[in-house]
């Protein structure tokens, strides 16, 4: 009995996701932290009734999105999300479209359930990116913002 019981207790834990055992968050490899949205996402969100104990720390990467996607579906789950309301507008030819995907790094069946979450966008255009002085001869390059979300 108590052998069949370790068994299943061990083929669940085989089945959680690395980061719900891990501990502490892993950023993105090369991922730099920005210090600026941080601390106005922190503000906002203290300021906002329903989100106590809620913290926001935001890191930039020049890394594709999709690889940078990649590697945090490996620490968890994609969220499935309805589709925004309202009808698709029309965007300038020159603007490229805002991509983003969210993951859930706890247990939680949804993302307004989980504690521990991530939101990889691109492109990004926080305060890394913008404040940055380039070369006039320099292409602007893309951004990847990783948005990690946690709550008390």
């Amino acid at each position: 009995m108590k052998l069949r019981h370790a068994v299943a207790a061990a083929c669940w834990l085989a089945s959680q996701p690395a980061v719900a055992l891990a501990g502490a968050f892993k950023p993105y490899p090369g991922a730099q932290l920005d210090e600026r949205t941080t601390e106005i996402a922190n503000l906002r969100a203290a300021a906002a009734p329903g989100s106590p104990g809620r913290k926001t720390t935001v890191y930039v990467t020049p890394h594709a999105y999709d690889k940078v996607v990649a590697y945090y579906r490996n620490l968890g789950r994609e969220a499935a999300l309805p589709a925004p309301p309202g009808k698709p507008g029309k965007k300038p030819p020159e603007a490229k479209p805002l991509r983003q995907t969210y993951i859930i790094l706890d247990n939680a069946p949804a993302l307004r359930l989980s504690k521990r979450w991530v939101k990889v966008q691109s492109p990004y255009g926080g305060s890394i990116w913008a404040e940055a002085p380039k070369p006039a001869d320099q292409p602007e390059q893309e951004m990847t913002g990783i948005l990690y979300v946690e709550t008390e």
